[in-house]
């Protein structure tokens, strides 16, 4: 049995027009000899009918009095819908379908409602159709069942994470994740008007660019997928092109005599973050701050100390609780607001300091302010003023084809 997953976004299965194009992919897959587990989200963004953000409108959320269980039970119903309705158009369409929530499908998840992890999958159901005639089975994304039988749902990104994770499970020869776009950009073309887009990646980079901002895929999901090793790839509902590969080889970590590497894979962006500055007391040191940040959930950037401050950056919506934490405390808090993370990934670690200096020149260049940088392996990130993002990120972007 040749086994693929292809997963369908709310934009994909919005409209009847946009579900017959992506019906065409899946017969193309057919015509392959493949089967197919499809993954759908709920129909359409905020706004429409059975979109996640509509239903939960339905009962004034955030101000709700349903339980966490509860909206997990409501929410789920969007890609229950839509699952149904991609498997009736299927059936009409002679391809033979059924239609399983992410539960039925084997998914099994912790019990954290609204953001819940899957524990284990398992593909039993899902072969149960595909050796009893059909050619598609269709699940429900973002979901799963909690050990006690509740519908559990996997957070922002779930169906992502529900296609790899069945693809892991049923051993697909690749993931197909279908969006409004072609692929994974060198950076976000709506910033970056001369972003190009990738033909290959590595899990690892694409890990990287998801965490620190790009949208295309969650984070979560090239991780499983990862784990597994099952190749993905990110495509266009709207068009047939193959989009761009996401598997262990990446074009940053090839050299070859005919083909000069780019310096880097790719530039993110951060916006609304505030930085912090704390005049230092003895009782407060990175270790004690990251645990402060911990206990109220909080991700912070940039945590670094000199003989005088600790520095670091937070959302702006976590500004208030941050700043009431820490003065409470009996500490002396500055904050600059309105910043912005640039993240370069993909850089070769041997390169990793010719690569920084090209960077901080090309902002010195464009007198454009550094707050703070830091840098790992194969990741430079810089804060800068938010009214500088755009600036930076092109004048990053623009060293992307230089070669050293």
């Amino acid at each position: 049995m040749k086994l693929i997953v292809q997963k369908f976004g709310g934009t994909s299965v919005k409209t009847a027009e946009s579900r017959q194009l992506a019906i065409g992919h899946i017969n193309n897959a057919l015509k392959k000899g493949y089967q197919s587990v499809v993954v759908v989200s709920a129909i359409g963004r905020s706004g429409d009918p059975y979109a996640t953000d509509t239903l939960l409108g339905l009962v004034d959320s955030p101000h709700t009095a349903l339980s966490l269980r509860e909206q997990d039970m409501l929410v789920s119903v969007g890609e229950l819908i839509s699952a149904n309705v991609f498997a009736d158009m299927l059936n009409k369409a002679g391809i033979k379908a059924a239609a399983l929530s992410g539960g039925q499908a084997g998914i099994l998840t912790d019990a954290n409602y609204q953001n819940a992890d899957i524990l284990a999958v398992n593909p039993k159901r899902i072969f149960h159709e595909l050796n009893n005639g059909a050619d598609v089975v269709v699940v429900a994304g973002f979901q799963g069942h909690a050990p006690n039988g509740d519908v559990t749902t996997l957070g922002r990104g779930g169906s992502d994470t529900s296609a790899a994770a069945l693809g892991v499970a049923v051993k697909a020869e690749f993931i197909d994740i279908f969006t409004d776009v072609e692929g994974i950009m060198t950076a976000d073309p709506r910033v970056v008007k001369k972003a190009i887009q990738l033909d290959k990646i590595s899990y690892t980079e694409v890990m990287q660019m998801a965490t620190e901002g790009a949208k295309v895929i969650h984070p979560r999901a090239v991780e499983t997928a990862n784990k597994g090793k099952v190749p993905m790839r990110v495509r266009s509902t709207y068009s047939q092109n193959e989009g761009t590969l996401i598997t262990d080889i990446s074009p940053v970590e090839q050299t070859t005599a005919q083909q000069d590497r780019a310096l880097f894979c790719g530039v993110t962006h951060i916006n609304n973050l505030c930085q912090f500055s704390i005049t230092k007391p003895a009782q407060l040191d990175e270790h004690s701050l990251t645990a402060i940040l911990k206990e109220n959930r909080v991700n912070a950037s940039f945590i670094s100390t000199n003989e005088t401050h600790l520095l670091f950056s937070v959302p702006d919506v976590k500004r208030e609780l941050i700043e009431d934490v820490l003065v409470n405390n009996g500490n002396v808090v500055t904050i600059r607001e309105k910043c912005a993370k640039i993240t370069v990934v993909g850089i070769e670690h041997r390169h990793m300091k010719d690569v920084s200096q090209t960077i901080l020149t090309a902002l010195d260049n464009e007198n454009i302010q550094i707050l703070q940088t830091k840098s790992n392996a194969n990741t430079l990130w810089v804060l800068v003023d938010e009214v500088n993002m755009i600036q930076a990120a092109n004048s990053l972007h623009d060293i992307f084809n230089q070669t050293l």
